[in-house]
């Protein structure tokens, strides 16, 4: 195991492989079998052979289930699973948390919410009902987490005028409130 260590801080990655997989295949009782796992597991994931990573973490859940190990395994065969369908890499880690926290239920859960929406808006595309149905949910559970505000920090505007002042759009209609509402003057 700890040859393998050595060669993965070394940049050995697939060199560190063999000698996991050694342990993995060769000695089932070894104390270094789900760690061998794990880290096998991540190399694969790290060099995007996501089909090995996941088969290697379910590995380890389902041979070592009542341990904080496969507790892991569990998150990065979730998040795997995301990639493999599509999701880019942020998605995927916002979504295995907000499924891990129970959504909305918890504050972790909201803020890998409310970070997905953002994601989702401004990524742009024309359907943002999941955004929308997710803050809907954060918003809901406001009063159980003061220090989640739902206030928002920034609004997203579609089409917006960028300049009221003189020169600029309905000038004329606004006149010297411009300065109030005028987003280049404020």
């Amino acid at each position: 195991y700890w040859g393998g260590m050595s060669l993965h801080e070394n940049a050995e990655g697939f060199g560190a492989v063999l000698l996991w997989e050694n342990i993995i295949d060769n000695f089932p009782e070894s104390i270094f079998r789900a760690p061998a796992m794990l880290k096998t597991a991540s190399v694969y994931s790290d060099s995007g052979d996501y089909t090995s990573a996941l088969a290697m973490y379910e590995q380890c859940r389902l041979e070592y289930p009542e341990t904080e190990k496969a507790a892991s395994a569990a998150n990065e065969s979730e998040k795997l699973r995301l990639l493999i369908s599509g999701l880019s890499e942020r998605e995927a880690e916002l979504n295995v948390i907000i499924t891990r926290e129970g959504g909305a239920g918890n504050p972790e859960g909201r803020r890998a919410m409310i970070d997905l929406s953002a994601l989702y808006i401004s990524m742009g595309g024309s359907d943002l009902k999941p955004a929308i149905s997710m803050l809907r949910q954060v918003v809901e559970h406001q009063d159980e987490d003061p220090g989640i505000s739902s206030v928002p920090n920034a609004l997203v505007l579609f089409n917006p005028v960028f300049d009221n002042g003189p020169g600029g759009y309905r000038y004329d209609l606004f006149g010297e409130r411009y300065r109030e509402i005028s987003p280049v003057h404020n």
